[in-house]
């Protein structure tokens, strides 16, 4: 989930949700929002991801943490898919930003210096990059957990899904905070209405695993349509035990069917080959077999 250097020259990975909204205010009052309010915001189909800059495709989401699919410039931050980084690459155009032409370095000190400017002219994208230095200790920045959350806390209330999303996890896993499951659910909550698939995908896992069917199944559904395979794999899992229909299962195949025709292109492919961490969709899927049912 965190980020690091790409093989670019200061050159950042990208595990920005693309598609990020701002959080209704009741929303955040968890105590007082209404329950039926609150799941009319949550449950709301996000907007689709934004597009790549240069080749106007759908930006893809990541198939993992590890995944790539989408690097930031930390000079304007400007995000692109891998397809077209490795073209601007092949064709030896990697030492400038194509969108405002500063010199792009490899330097960690300069990276972190152009992220402050961001940061000060209230970027939430820099937010989160520079939040994430803080946890990991990337580009030479010292680690600091504390600073690393308010960034992220900030981040998110500028719309930043991610950073939810990312908050979310740390209390999950206690890193840096007490382990704190209500926090951790909350935030994911904040996440997934902004547009946070993986988030979506994590309520959808909380809530099966609290027995709240129905509620797992429309998260999961939502997270197929916007190109989830893990949410595809579970609607599969419960059709074959009876909790989702035929009807059903084939809906979440087509919505996750429509995303990768959206997000597929050669060059993204040649990208993928050339470094498998460029990956962009998960593992083969048998389609047609599974529609064909």
């Amino acid at each position: 989930m965190l980020c690091c250097l790409s093989h670019r020259s200061g050159v950042k990975n990208c595990q920005v949700s693309h598609h990020s909204e701002p959080v209704p205010e009741f929303v955040k009052q968890n105590d007082d929002a209404d329950a039926q309010l609150r799941d009319r915001a949550l449950f709301k189909r996000p907007r689709k991801n934004k597009d790549c800059p240069i080749c106007f495709l759908l930006l893809p989401e990541a198939t993992s943490g590890k995944s790539t699919a989408t690097l930031q410039f930390p000079c304007c931050g400007k995000i692109i898919c891998r397809g077209c980084d490795y073209a601007l690459f092949i064709e030896g155009n990697e030492t400038s930003c194509p969108f405002c032409r500063s010199t792009l370095s490899n330097n960690g000190e300069d990276c972190v210096n152009l992220l402050r400017k961001r940061v000060e002219r209230n970027d939430p994208a820099a937010m989160f990059e520079l939040g994430t230095c803080y946890f990991t200790g990337e580009l030479g920045v010292s680690i600091d957990q504390s600073k690393g959350l308010e960034l992220w806390l900030r981040a998110g209330e500028l719309g930043l899904a991610t950073a939810y999303m990312n908050i979310g996890l740390i209390y999950k896993q206690g890193r840096g905070v007490e382990n704190d499951e209500t926090k951790s659910k909350y935030y994911y909550e904040l996440a997934a209405i902004g547009g946070n698939v993986r988030a979506r995908h994590h309520l959808g896992w909380l809530e099966a695993v609290a027995n709240n069917v129905e509620r797992a199944i429309r998260h999961y559904m939502i997270a197929a349509e916007c190109g989830n395979l893990n949410s595809v794999m579970n609607i599969e899992e419960f059709y074959h035990h009876g909790l989702v229909t035929k009807n059903e299962y084939k809906q979440a195949l087509l919505a996750y069917q429509e995303y990768i025709d959206e997000v597929k292109s050669e060059q993204r492919d040649k990208a993928a080959a050339f470094d498998e961490s460029y990956k962009y969709l998960a593992e083969e899927f048998a389609m047609n077999h599974r529609l064909n049912l």
